[in-house]
């Protein structure tokens, strides 16, 4: 689990009991106890009151409690839009993701409008044929984007050839077939697109590659002028 996930997931824990000691909550989010001393720090420079007993273990002091997310109706009915779209087209990591997000939007709302939210549910949907190939490799490729993480891909291309480099990613879009990563090939020495769906395999490298200057709409627009 990420950091900022965790920091909330354990501020939630803590909410929910009395008293927890650093070995619960280090073996609740399979880290170690040091990571969360360092999280339980961070959590108090964030203002939040966090107490700590000598022998029993950590709580949040009495009366505090986190602000109630709230969320409108049409707020929801925009991410039942999303869902439905992610759940036929999206990546599968991307799809579990969204759908416990959605799940946890639902139980935020008053029965009625939950009702409503399931009857919508029921009569929305999309014209647009799914694609059968599997894709799980999104929340690698957002991951590696924003972290300037080199990523070492096995792609199969359109002509069926395999071919192995190191990349570093810079962007993805959508089209009707495929989510499309635009990265810098090393092997190649310059900007390439990489369909996720021909992907083969994506391993992590444990290397990091200097911030380039690239934005999604330049690079639409200088690739429109190369075929002009």
């Amino acid at each position: 689990m990420e950091r900022l996930p965790r920091l909330i997931a354990l501020l939630t824990m803590l909410q929910s009991r009395k008293v927890l000691t650093a070995a619960q909550m280090a073996e609740r989010f399979e880290v170690s106890v040091r990571t969360i001393y360092r999280d339980l720090r961070v959590l108090e420079e964030a203002g939040i009151p966090i107490g700590a007993e000598a022998g029993e273990g950590y709580f949040l002091a009495d009366g505090y409690r986190l602000p109630p997310l709230q969320v409108s109706e049409m707020e929801a009915f925009a991410i039942l839009i999303a869902n439905t779209l992610l759940q036929r087209h999206g990546d599968q990591s991307v799809k579990e993701a969204f759908s416990s997000l959605s799940d946890k939007v639902s139980n935020l709302l008053p029965t009625d409008q939950k009702e409503r939210l399931g009857q919508l549910d029921l009569k929305m949907g999309t014209s647009l044929p799914s694609r059968n190939k599997k894709e799980a490799q999104l929340l690698k490729i957002q991951k590696a984007i924003v972290e300037y993480q080199i990523l070492h891909l096995k792609y199969l291309d359109s002509a069926g050839k395999w071919s192995e480099r190191d990349v570093e990613p810079l962007g993805l879009y959508f089209t009707v077939e495929s989510w499309v990563m635009v990265a810098h090939c090393r092997l190649r020495q310059e900007e390439r697109e990489f369909r996720v769906d021909r992907i083969q395999e994506i391993l992590d490298k444990d290397e990091h590659f200097a911030l380039r200057p690239f934005a999604l709409q330049g690079y639409f627009q200088k690739k429109q002028e190369s075929h002009l």
